[in-house]
């Protein structure tokens, strides 16, 4: 029985002596809050946000593990962590946004996933509903059923549809 004891404070001693928290905030260099900056944990993964007061917050952490913080319009930073203060203070320095190289290739198709949340988010009934989803074409019904929907393509009327062709792939 004693050993089981032993065993069971000496476990929970060391959970508790490893068992640490970091928390900081991160501001720019005149002292205002960064809402939103990325906070990662470069060791374990795990990443974070900051909050409206520029607060963060994570619950297991190690002495010696390194935090990379990044912000839109500032330059990204990168802290080790070998003693843990009350709170870690991160002053981020803007700098230009810098918009990297895009590559369009054919084998990746990310133009369905729009249209697959864009389908989720707004569901269609009808061919109209469909077509209200085209850039440029309006569409109105007047005058009661029965009639054909008056069309109007980047201004111009088109005549109920006489004067456009659809074809759907």
């Amino acid at each position: 029985m004693k050993y089981i004891l032993s065993t069971f404070l000496l476990c929970f001693i060391n959970v508790w002596a490893f068992a640490q928290s970091l928390n900081g905030y991160v501001f720019d260099n005149n002292n205002k809050a960064l809402v939103g900056a990325y906070i990662l944990n470069a060791t374990t993964g795990a990443h974070t946000h900051s909050d409206i007061n520029g607060y963060f917050y994570f619950e297991e952490f190690e002495l010696g593990q390194q935090v990379f913080i990044s912000f839109m319009g500032y330059e990204n930073q990168s802290v080790n962590v070998n003693e843990l203060q009350e709170d870690l203070k991160i002053k981020m320095v803007k700098s230009a946004v810098k918009i990297e190289e895009v590559i369009i290739s054919p084998g990746l198709n990310a133009l369905h996933l729009f249209t697959d949340i864009d389908m989720n988010v707004n569901p269609v009934n009808s061919s109209q509903e469909i077509l209200n989803q085209v850039p440029g074409l309006f569409i109105g019904q007047h005058a009661g059923g029965g009639k054909a929907e008056q069309l109007f393509l980047r201004g111009f009327d088109i005549d109920h549809g006489t004067d456009i062709a659809i074809k759907v792939d």
